[in-house]
């Protein structure tokens, strides 16, 4: 008896040959429906056997790392990218980087704030090592460009008894006794005492100080002017870092007794820095009787050194830059601000003899510039002294002068501010004819108000309904101030805190606080915020390692909106070295900047803007963990009307920065204007990364054919002076770094292999944009286009014809038994097994395509009178795999 031929669903058959005389026919699956097209158009997929997908711009900006399979079809998907340092706001073309120049300003460190003032732009600077805050305007037809206007404050000009730098000086003299005994008071933050200790004797036994101390604690002498036990004049000097605060005695013990006449002055300072006595004691002294003294210390800039000189009679007159503090019969103590490695302590006097000593003391900074805005006919400075906080005004930039209440927060920092110190102690708008400045009370943990109705010269507290001051919690500062209509039509002032977004209503004699937007505690929620086109844009506070998020807030209609899902958090985020929170913003026309990330290693700050349909790069710091923490945008140019600026500050140091500056950051390219371009540098200006793109079927391989570039202004060859582009790739989510080719002049396609295609799952380009050494050169893309063919893995139809007679026979099953195998394998739900030959497959049987075909075998026995005859004939069947190999 003959073999089966096949088995199905465990059941053997045997099969009838078809007309082409062979048993079983396998094809391919077919793989593709004919698409039935009711939109009218012509597309390239209409017409071309491949897919083609189409990049006209990158409008939509930051936040596709892939295109989603269900959205492969949407062609604003293809208006994303992943990463860029090109210009992608204009629907026209996409272009190099507007080329950002450095900045010139001579000394100036750290920018803080600005504002526009009568056609110029005005900034704050802290100055000095920290020790000074200084106002300067930017022109652009002087070197520097950044010019000081003004000095705004300087701790050293505030060098006065009871002052937050030297907080007390005491004197004590007499003629004898071999102690000296006097009350002085130390207070306030980081303190640090120095004492001066005069004699004169002509005894043969000299008197000299062999040692002070103050509340017990013994000080160092750090130097001496004259010879001790031999000369007649001897002036030395003594110092304790941290004293025991409040009201002690001084006791300076001499070696002797005697007829003497002796002069002690202490000083006792505050924000001194650690290690503060940088620079030696340096001394001169001499009997005889001369005019002059000088002494050179050697200094850092910043510095404030002092220096004490003991004179046996007359008076003295101090060096033209030095400042006297104290004095006594014989002594006096003077300081000047050191602005080189060494300083010269001068004085002039009568004929007498003389002693003098000095020494340089490094300060903290205790000075900083806090914000600035325009009101009327001044400017209004609001910056912080020691640990206060403290307003001034200008009429020109130039000239500064404190406000009548000028120290508005007295006392409300938990330290003095250190040089370079970021701190968000208060920002200033301007409501409803008032002046406010929302300042941050850091002993008590929250934001309070003072308000002024008088252009900047008078504040006054503002108190609740309860009578107590108006305040919002906050742990870390004030983040953000802005003023915006209320739901009531009314103006509104709105306060960002680490908690989220408040909003204060002014109108009322007693204020009133509510808390719109309650955010995920965060040191930089709504840092900055503006209002743009209408609305409050406000950030979402994030650590360096999480993407920027935004929200707006819209009042309209007597209802509030807030939209979401507006930052660099949105879709699939950005680049790693991008990470981090926004930390300036400004609305400038129909565009939105911000500058972002940067706070830490392997994050590299930028400024971005917002073109009403996404994110997009301006600009990138070339060195990570160097923040962005200033930006204007203006073409306002030392009194009048110039080119638009993008102005912007690289932090590069706690009392150092490097300023920027773009030409027409607001300038569509087509209006003609002729606009600088930076030269590409990989990662850093010049590059695309384009989203991965699996055509719509992530589970199937694609060839990959080309890739087209279409593009203007490009050179027909490359090289380091020629305008081309080149073009990299990553297959299947791989770093995009094969090299596909470059886009020329003759040249806009590229084929992947030479033309045989590439196999991939999915694809994603980068495009590297070089110019020319004329910097006004760039490649201009118009639009750019993949082409690919979706080839499925492989599976395969049988076509079979099964003998039902000759199948019952060879397995002695009956015809019915057989027919009924096969009815069932016609209603079964799971795939079966298909066996023959060598091959076991899973199929689905394609009912469709499959028919039985009967005869009736009327010779056959038919077991009983009238029975029916026996069934015969054959299956024709169509079993599909539909798991590919």
């Amino acid at each position: 008896m003959p073999g089966l031929d096949i088995q199905l669903n465990s059941q053997g058959y045997i099969l009838k040959p078809s007309e082409e005389g062979v048993k079983i026919v396998t094809r391919p699956v077919q793989q593709f429906v004919t698409p039935i097209r009711q939109t009218g158009r012509t597309r390239p997929e209409d017409v071309a056997p491949y897919e083609s997908f189409i990049i006209p711009n990158l409008q939509h900006g930051f936040g596709r790392k892939r295109i989603a399979s269900d959205a492969a079809f949407n062609p604003e998907e293809y208006r994303h990218f992943w990463n860029s340092t090109c210009e992608t706001r204009f629907a026209d073309s996409i272009y190099l980087p507007i080329l950002s120049n450095a900045g010139s300003s001579t000394g100036l460190e750290r920018i803080r704030c600005s504002a526009e003032f009568k056609g110029t732009l005005f900034t704050l600077w802290e100055d000095d090592g920290g020790a000074a805050v200084v106002c300067a305007k930017f022109d652009s037809d002087d070197d520097p460009q950044w010019e000081e206007a003004g000095e705004v404050i300087n701790i050293h000009g505030k060098l006065t008894v009871t002052s937050s730098v030297v907080t007390d000086t005491s004197v004590a003299t007499g003629t004898s006794g071999d102690t000296r005994t006097f009350s002085h008071d130390v207070s306030g933050d980081d303190t640090f005492l120095l004492v001066f200790v005069g004699n004169y004797d002509t005894d043969t036994t000299r008197q000299y100080a062999t040692g002070v101390t103050y509340a017990g604690d013994a000080l160092t002498k750090l130097g001496v002017g004259g010879t001790e036990g031999t000369d007649d004049m001897i002036c030395s000097l003594w110092y304790r870092d941290a004293p025991d605060d409040g009201t002690n005695n001084v006791v300076v013990t001499y070696n002797t007794a005697g007829t003497t006449r002796d002069s002690v002055i202490a000083v006792s300072l505050q924000n001194v820095a650690d290690s503060s006595i940088l620079s030696s004691a340096v001394s001169a002294n001499s009997d005889s009787t001369g005019t002059s003294s000088s002494i050179t210390v050697t200094s850092t800039v910043g510095q404030l050194v002092f220096d004490g000189i003991m004179l046996s009679t007359g008076s003295t007159t101090a060096g033209a830059l030095q400042t006297g503090i104290a004095s006594t019969t014989q002594m006096r103590v003077s300081t000047e601000y050191a602005s080189s490695t060494s300083t010269v302590m001068s004085h002039t006097f009568s004929s007498a003899a003389y002693a003098h000593v000095g020494a340089g003391v490094t300060f903290k900074g205790g000075v900083g510039a806090l914000d600035m805005i325009a009101t009327g006919s001044y400017l209004i400075a609001l910056v912080t002294l020691a640990d206060g906080i403290h307003a001034y005004r200008s009429t020109d930039g130039a000239t500064w002068t404190a406000s009548t209440t000028n120290e508005i927060g007295s006392g409300l920092l938990a330290n003095s501010v250190q040089a370079g110190e970021d701190i968000d102690a208060g920002l200033l708008a301007e409501i409803g004819g008032e002046i406010v400045a929302a300042v941050w009370d850091e002993d008590n943990g929250q934001i309070i108000f003072y308000s002024s109705t008088d252009d900047g010269n008078n504040y006054s507290r503002e108190n609740d309904a309860g009578s107590a001051a108006v305040s919002i919690h906050s742990t870390s500062g004030v983040k953000g101030l802005a003023v915006m209509v209320g739901v009531d039509g009314e103006d509104k002032l709105y306060v960002g805190a680490p908690d989220g977004l408040y909003e204060v209503d002014t109108a009322p004699t007693n204020w009133t606080v509510q808390l719109i937007d309650k955010l995920p505690q965060s040191s930089h929620n709504c840092r900055r915020m503006v209002v743009h086109q209408g609305s409050l844009w406000y950030p979402i506070g994030v650590d360096d390692s999480t993407p920027a998020g935004m929200r707006k807030l819209t009042n309209s209609n007597r209802a509030r909106q807030i939209d979401t899902n507006l930052g660099l958090a949105f879709g699939d985020g950005v680049e790693s070295d991008m990470l981090g929170p926004i930390r300036w913003m400004q609305s400038a026309g129909e565009y939105m900047f911000a500058t972002v990330g940067g706070g830490a290693a392997s994050r590299n700050a930028r400024v971005i803007c917002w073109n009403s349909k996404g994110w997009h790069h301006m600009s990138r710091s070339s060195t990570a963990d160097r923040e962005i923490q200033w930006m204007h945008i203006s073409n306002l140019d030392d009194g009048a009307e110039g080119t638009p600026v993008l102005h912007y500050n690289v932090k590069t140091g706690t009392s150092a920065s490097t300023m920027y500056y773009q030409n027409y950051p607001l300038t569509n390219p087509n209006s003609g204007v002729t606009i600088t371009r930076e030269d590409y540098s990989a990662g850093q200006s010049g590059t695309i990364d384009l989203p991965y793109y699996d055509l719509g079927t992530p589970q199937e391989n694609k060839n990959v054919l080309s890739a087209h570039v279409i593009a203007d202004d490009l050179d027909s060859a490359t090289g380091t002076d020629k305008v081309y582009i080149n073009v990299d790739y990553g297959a299947n989510g791989a770093a995009l770094t094969t090299d596909l080719g470059d886009i020329l002049s003759g040249t806009s396609k590229l084929n992947f292999a030479s033309g045989a295609g590439i196999s991939a799952k999915n694809i994603g380009l980068r495009l590297n944009l070089n110019r020319s050494n004329t910097n006004t050169t760039t490649p201009k893309i118009k639009d750019i286009a993949v082409e690919g063919i979706i080839v499925p893995g492989l599976a395969m139809e049988h076509e079979i014809i099964v003998d039902i007679e000759q199948t019952s026979i060879n397995t002695g099953q009956s015809v019915e038994t057989v027919i009924s195998n096969l009815e069932t394998l016609v209603s079964n739900v799971p795939q079966v097994t298909f066996k023959f030959g060598a091959v076991s497959k899973y199929v689905t049987l394609d009912r469709e395509r499959s028919s039985f075909s009967f005869e009736i075998d009327a010779w056959g026995p038919s077991g009983v009178p009238n029975a029916f005859s026996q069934r015969k004939g054959v299956f024709r069947a169509v079993f599909v795999e539909k798991i590919a190999s």
